[in-house]
């Protein structure tokens, strides 16, 4: 793969080369020329339709998850979320055992295969929260509860360095990644008091009420923090939210 380094700033495609951008600048690559039709229709590329196809349920099911927890994502912003987010659908719809490969899918046994996802590489949930919180659900009564007890933060938080307040998110997803084409599920979540990351934290426990739905198979429970810095003003959001996790803390099946 090669940079440009003109001052001229190529996009596109010019003869076997393929001019774009992305995280690292301006790049260029040699395209590989292979006709779309002999790919869609040649025998010997059977394995690479395959292939496509089950990204391609991954791709959307990805997209599909990441839509609905916008309200969460938009606190910590990741470059890497979606390639990663990829990847790990891809291995959830590769485990499918009941399928002929290329038409495998997600199945909600699988959907577990999602637990410990981070939706900030730069700030994973279990080496950011260290505290041994709890997780229950009724499912006859619809209310999940997420209990984190008495602790110091300075100990059981991992904090940017401008940090000096903290707040708790808790949220819970009931999930069915073949009811994509039905519209997004509705999302429960809940925050925590603004607290102060020099005073002990005392026990606090999250009641969701998960919206009833006859389609979800699963659900998915996340947890994470926001990071505030106080001024002469107030306490106010930290302007870099790198710091902020977010992680799949759990996956219930329905």
């Amino acid at each position: 793969m090669a940079e440009q380094e003109s001052i001229i700033k190529l996009k596109g495609r010019v003869g076997d080369l393929t001019f774009y951008k992305n995280d690292r600048g301006y790049q260029a690559r040699v395209s590989t020329g292979i006709d779309p039709a002999r790919i869609a229709k040649d025998p010997s590329f059977q394995r690479s339709r395959e292939n496509a196809a089950e990204f391609g349920r991954a791709v959307q099911a990805a997209k599909y998850l990441r839509n609905s927890l916008r309200p969460l994502c938009l606190h910590c912003p990741d470059s890497t979320l979606t390639n990663r987010l990829h990847s790990r659908m891809l291995r959830v719809v590769k485990a499918d055992g009941d399928h002929l490969r290329g038409e495998r899918n997600i199945l909600p046994q699988h959907t577990r295969m999602l637990r410990n996802f981070d939706f900030n590489a730069a700030a994973p949930l279990h080496e950011t929260v260290l505290v041994d919180y709890t997780i229950q659900a009724d499912l006859a009564t619809n209310l999940l509860q997420v209990t984190i007890p008495l602790f110091y933060p300075k100990v059981g938080i991992v904090a940017p360095k401008k940090a000096t307040h903290f707040q708790w998110v808790a949220a819970g997803l009931p999930i069915d990644f073949s009811q994509i084409d039905e519209g997004y599920p509705a999302l429960a979540y809940a925050t925590g008091d603004i607290l102060p990351l020099h005073r002990a934290a005392e026990l606090l426990t999250f009641a969701l009420s998960i919206p009833e739905s006859t389609s979800s198979t699963s659900l998915i429970v996340l947890l994470g923090a926001l990071f505030f810095e106080q001024s002469l003003t107030g306490v106010y959001p930290l302007s870099e939210k790198l710091g902020n996790p977010l992680g799949i803390a759990e996956v219930l099946l329905l």
